[in-house]
């Protein structure tokens, strides 16, 4: 089969140099994006992140993790600037069969009646560095309301009992 060559013409209403600088700002013709990586157990922060790293360069990007120097655009086609926020954790899961897991099951439903169980709980919250510090397991507990928002305007929890609030265990 014969490849076919593409060509493409564009002309732009300005001098060339003014095409040039604009081409060396890259803040003049870039582009981003934000991932937030959500871990589960297992997964571990820095390998997750450096294997996203690696993914961007086998896409045939050249990555770099500071503002690429006019040096660098103009040596590479493709420039990904990556950079990873500190103070990132790893995610955490108490086993619902250990005894405290069962205490707590216990206390609540003394309290409120049954429970909702979800053997996994979603959240921003740092139990792998309480943990690792304690040397201990966390439980976590939330309280919702049924159209609570706060983390988007559409978020909401899903179920409505008569119009109160509702709580549910997740630990």
């Amino acid at each position: 089969m014969k490849t076919k060559t593409i060509r493409q013409t564009v002309t732009f209403k300005a001098a060339p140099m003014e095409v040039y600088e604009m081409l060396m700002d890259s803040k003049k013709h870039t582009s981003s994006a934000t991932i937030d990586m959500r871990l589960v157990k297992g997964m571990n922060l820095n390998f997750t992140a450096q294997r996203l790293i690696d993914h961007i360069r086998k896409e045939g990007f050249f990555v770099v993790d500071h503002e690429p120097s006019a040096d660098v655009r103009r040596a590479h086609a493709k420039v990904a600037l990556v950079t990873v926020k500190p103070g990132g954790y790893n995610s955490v899961r108490t086993p619902m069969d250990l005894p405290i897991s069962q205490e707590v099951v216990r206390t609540v439903e003394s309290v409120r009646g049954p429970a909702v169980r979800v053997p996994n709980s979603g959240a921003s919250v740092p139990l792998d560095m309480i943990e690792r510090v304690l040397g201990t397991r966390t439980i976590s507990i939330p309280i919702a309301n049924h159209d609570d928002n706060q983390h988007t305007f559409d978020e909401t929890c899903g179920f409505r009992t008569s119009g109160t609030e509702s709580r549910s265990w997740q630990p």
